[in-house]
């Protein structure tokens, strides 16, 4: 290919073009931006994961932990970790090696830990708002004010988001397969058919989860409306660190703390769903934009990188829902707000 030394022949999903649509520092810099943020948020889940940990062995020397929601918390942060190391390792390969060398969809390496990247990501995605769900609609007082079953509700909800992941999982393997394929079948339009599969089954499924989460962001408002129209139907009060008790406090009071408590518990999933709502949307344009153009699939190199900001995001993001006996916990406030907040009458206590 006769490319300028600023360019490069190589493409990821397509492989080689002659147009060398690829120029090589500024694919370095993609490749390397995501890396600081990367770092940032493999320490914050680190000291997620041990706060995780303090919390979970807490409540579970009180004998508060008996369901499976209870345990969620852990192996989803645990998941998140595993993560890190496959992107980062991306990176890095296509930092230091010639572009015509690492093309994901081509190179068994870099499609391998692109495939791992998502595949980790979208399982972490998916114990996490599994998570936030069960917690929802499990908790004593937000069932309370479901109509019809609760486990009914649950399975309705979480239905189509097992169906979605599913997609972008098995998806994240195409390119892995015609990088492996590809060499056993010379002069075949491998790679065009593993580019077509992928992105329109990624623009599909990330269309359909922003849909679940507009709709999860609307059943989320219409349970805390409910929980308004109960009033004092659900005695719930906030207490900090596990020992604060509501007996003689003055019921105003308690009434303020239950207000504050369902508001933060109602920010924390709000905020979640919209942050899904919002990177779906993007990703699926994006997607659906190489997809229907044919001119920019050559430059389809450019928005890996950029996928794993999305990620990072998301991952910094991350809702401390927790469901304990039935009872609604939010960890992690905020500097200015509670350390911990119960939403239940009853105490849990050292």
């Amino acid at each position: 290919h006769n490319c300028s030394t600023s360019w490069s022949a190589a493409a990821d999903f397509i492989g080689n073009q002659p147009a060398c649509p690829s120029h090589i520092l500024a694919l370095k810099m993609l490749w390397a931006s995501p890396l600081p943020m990367m770092l940032a948020c493999f320490v914050r889940c680190v000291s997620g994961l041990l706060e995780r940990w303090r919390t979970y062995h807490k409540l579970k020397e009180g004998g508060h932990c008996n369901r499976i929601g209870d345990h969620l918390p852990l192996p989803a942060m645990m998941i998140a970790l595993v993560h890190f190391p496959f992107p980062f390792a991306l990176c890095c390969l296509k930092l230091l090696s010639p572009l015509d060398m690492v093309m994901i969809g081509v190179s068994v390496s870099s499609s391998a830990l692109y495939a791992a990247t998502r595949v980790t990501f979208h399982l972490f995605g998916g114990f996490i708002m599994y998570q936030s769900v069960f917690v929802l609609l499990s908790s004593n007082e937000l069932s309370s004010v479901i109509a019809g079953s609760g486990s009914s509700t649950l399975r309705a909800v979480m239905t189509p988001l097992v169906l979605i992941f599913s997609v972008l999982v098995v998806s994240s393997f195409l390119p892995l397969a015609s990088s492996v394929a590809r060499p056993k079948l010379p002069g075949s339009p491998m790679l065009q058919i593993s580019f077509v599969t992928f992105f329109s089954s990624n623009a599909v499924a990330l269309a359909a989860l922003a849909v679940w989460a507009v709709r999860m962001r609307r059943q989320i408002h219409e349970l805390f409306a409910g929980l308004h129209e109960q009033g004092e139907a659900a005695g719930v009060v906030a207490v900090s660190e596990y020992s604060q008790h509501s007996e003689g406090r003055d019921s105003s009071a308690v009434r303020s703390e239950r207000d504050r408590a369902r508001s933060a518990v109602k920010k924390k999933a709000l905020a979640q769903q919209t942050e899904i709502a919002r990177q779906s949307a993007i990703a699926c344009a994006e997607y659906a934009l190489f997809l229907v153009v044919p001119a920019l699939w050559p430059r389809a190199s450019y928005i890996v990188p950029c996928t794993l900001h999305a990620y990072n995001i998301l991952l910094f993001k991350v809702t401390d829902l927790y469901l304990v006996d039935g009872n609604l916990f939010l960890s992690r406030l905020g500097d200015q707000e509670l350390g911990f907040v119960q939403l239940t009458a009853s105490s849990l206590v050292e």
